[in-house]
């Protein structure tokens, strides 16, 4: 079905306040743009994060060549209040060839956090960046060079299983 939103009839806006209503259709349409109010003159938490990721504000290119030190970055709040759009939204913005390219790992998607180990962690890891290598025309041939990794990791039959459902893509292990 295709919405319009603000959504006027009642049967519909009870459809579209449901947990398990996909938004990501219409992300474009619902976003509100609340940057104002997060933000003051002394602190803007995007311009923040480019600083410590040395990107240039002005370019939003990579404006230096040293090895960054791992940084860790928080995003907390209540649920619904758009932590993920943020992140997806930011992913967008930081995802640029001369600079990063970015992973944006839905963990939550596709692995039951109660039975999460971190081996979870690494194969999903290698597994999005395999995605996003092949998307990219310049760097599909580099995603070859993660085939072995995969291969040892995707051996066990759970692994081989759960991938495949949450990613979508048939994975082969020797």
């Amino acid at each position: 079905m295709n919405y319009k939103f603000p959504v006027k009839d009642r049967y519909k806006a009870r459809e579209v306040l449901e947990i398990d209503f996909d938004i990501l259709p219409y992300f474009e349409q619902l976003y509100v743009d609340l940057d104002q109010a997060r933000e003051s003159e002394e602190a803007n938490y995007k311009e923040e994060i480019k600083e410590i990721l040395k990107i240039d504000l002005k370019t939003n290119i990579l404006n230096s060549t040293e090895i960054l030190k791992p940084n860790k970055i928080l995003l907390a709040g209540f649920r619904g209040i758009g932590k993920t759009t943020e992140l997806r939204r930011l992913k967008d913005d930081l995802h640029k060839p001369a600079s990063y390219y970015v992973v944006y790992i839905p963990l939550g998607d596709w692995i039951d956090v109660g039975t999460f180990q971190y081996q979870d962690f690494f194969v999903s890891v290698i597994m999005n960046l395999t995605k996003i290598l092949q998307e990219e025309k310049k760097l599909k041939k580099k995603a070859n060079l993660f085939d072995n990794i995969l291969e040892d990791w995707l051996t066990e039959q759970e692994i081989n299983k759960e991938v495949t459902n949450a990613l979508k893509l048939q994975a082969n292990g020797g």
